[in-house]
C-alpha cells in the first residue's frame, strides 16, 4: 500500500483533506504536533508557539547530537 505525506501552510486545507480521506475509508495517521496542540488547548494554553522559533530549532538541533 503506498503511503503519502500531506504538507502545506496553515489554513491550506490539510485537515479537511485528511477528514475526507477518513470518510472515504482510508487510514490516516495524524502528526504528533496536532495531538500536542489539542492537548495544550484542552489545558487552556491557547498560545502553543515557542517563545522564539530560533530557540525551538536550536533545542531540536542540540537534542539530535
Amino acid at each position: 500500500m503506498p503511503a503519502y505525506i500531506l504538507t502545506g501552510t496553515p489554513g491550506s486545507g490539510k485537515t479537511a483533506i485528511l477528514r475526507q480521506l477518513e470518510v472515504d475509508g482510508h487510514t490516516v495517521v495524524e502528526e504528533a504536533a496536532t495531538d500536542v496542540i489539542a492537548h495544550r488547548h484542552a489545558l487552556g494554553q491557547m498560545d502553543v508557539r515557542p517563545a522564539s522559533p530560533l530557540t525551538a530549532a536550536s533545542r531540536a538541533l542540540v537534542a539530535c547530537r
